[in-house]
């Protein structure tokens, strides 16, 4: 239970060196529902995540994540690719966070 939990936290905080502290608060607070939705993506995905597998794992961004971000910054960030202890972000189609196995491990 407590592994559990340490993971999310992770998650989040890795959301906050992604896209700063301060838009990661503004959209729990202005976006509650998106918050949640983000979080049950992130759940699924977790369950699914085993030692065994080598590809990325993806977490989907909902429409209202990426939809504020593009109203609160400028820039629109929409895939974020991480390798070797690195992200990388690329503009594309489908939202999402891929992260590989071996980093959900650490």
């Amino acid at each position: 239970m407590f592994a559990a939990v340490g993971v999310d936290r992770d998650f989040e905080h890795l959301l906050v060196e992604i896209f700063g502290s301060e838009f990661v608060e503004a959209f729990k607070r202005k976006r509650p529902a998106g918050w949640v939705d983000l979080l049950l993506a992130f759940e699924s995905r977790k369950r699914a995540a085993t030692p065994f597998k080598s590809k990325p794992l993806n977490v989907s961004l909902p429409f209202s994540f990426t939809d504020y971000h593009q109203k609160y910054k400028v820039t629109t960030t929409v895939v974020i690719t991480f390798r070797n202890n690195m992200y990388t972000v690329h503009g594309g189609a489908t939202p999402g966070l891929a992260k590989s196995n071996d980093l959900a491990g650490k």
